[in-house]
Order: structure tokens, then sequence, then C-alpha cells
């Protein structure tokens, strides 16, 4: 490169990656496990270890989660505007026992009451159907939204993991390329 140098250059030793080197992740969502190398051409095997490291991404993937609780919320929101869109009823009982302390007649007075309430919204223009109608769309989109999630999560998971496959396959051919580099490193130096 037209840099002079009588410097020896010293390669730094780096352990290179093997079958037997841990992923970040593991599929029951415990600690790093060894990840043994399944062979491409096993379409049954390769589905089902990329189907658990799904799986795991499915359960530890917080926006997966953020995106449940989303529907749970909107869910309990379309029941609140089911009840404001109907019939709703409301009882009140009461009891009152009250002593009339007079001099020449005393008495007891008890008095008992129940009041029962029933209301519906008949002037309201329609605004609680249409409520119930807005949170029943609102959770159609968000279950929509959720499941373009949990395909781009597993389209994620399977490039990752075909990625870490294709990378395993060229490291023989890496550490051929590192001997063969070292040799001729060797042969430039002599």
């Amino acid at each position: 490169i037209g840099v002079v140098s009588v410097a020896p250059v010293n390669l730094a030793d780096v352990v290179l990656p093997s079958g037997a080197t841990p992923t970040t992740a593991s599929p029951d969502g415990n600690a790093p496990a060894p990840v043994t190398a399944v062979d491409p051409n096993d379409e049954a095997a390769l589905t089902d270890v990329i189907g658990r490291y799904t799986s795991a991404a499915f359960r530890l993937r917080p926006d997966l989660a953020q995106s449940l609780q989303s529907i749970d919320q909107q869910r309990t929101n379309l029941n609140l505007a089911k009840v404001n869109a109907g019939l709703q009823a409301a009882g009140d009982l009461s009891y009152n026992n009250s002593l009339n302390p007079d001099r020449f007649n005393s008495s007891i007075s008890n008095d008992r009451a129940f009041q029962l309430t029933l209301s519906y919204p008949l002037f309201d223009g329609g605004l609680g159907r249409a409520q119930v109608k807005q949170n029943q769309a609102a959770i159609r989109a968000s279950e929509a939204n959720l499941e373009s999630l949990k395909q781009q999560v597993a389209v994620e998971v399977e490039q990752a993991y075909r990625t870490l496959a294709q990378s395993r396959a060229a490291l023989p051919a890496s550490q051929a390329a590192v001997a063969a580099a070292e040799k001729n490193y060797q042969a430039a130096l002599e």
C-alpha cells in the first residue's frame, strides 16, 4: 500500500464461534444455551427449532405484550360502552329507626324505603351505539396490528436463525481463508 514498516504485524487472537457457541436467547427463555446446528435440508427439524425460537420471542417481546394489553384495554372500553348504551338499573334501600322521646307519649318510628331507577338513553342521538361500534372497530384494528406484528416477529426470528446457520456454514471457509492469509503473510515476510 506504500507504507514501509520493519515492525511485524501482530494479529489478535480471536476465538472463532463454533456450533457450541451460545446464542443470545434460548427457546425456553432461560439462560442462553448452545444451539446445535440443524441440517438446512431437514425442513421438519428446521421448522421445529424456528418455531421454538418464535414462541420464545412471542413471550419475551415487549411490543407484543403492549399490543395484547392494548387489546384488553379496548375490550374493557367496549364493555363500558355497552353498559352506557343499554338499560341501566340502580337500586337504593334505606332504613331509618328513630326514637321520639316525648314526655307523655314516646314513640319509635321505623321507616323503610326501596327505590329502583331504570334508565335508557333515548335522546342521545345514537352516541352510545356509535361508541360501541367505534370500540369494536378499534379492537378489530388492534387485533389485525397484533397479527401483523406476530408475523413480523416470526419473519425476524426466521431470518436471524437462517443468518446464524449461514454464518456457521461459512465458518470453515473463513478459517481456511485466515490460514491462507497467515501463510501468505509468512511468505511475504520471508
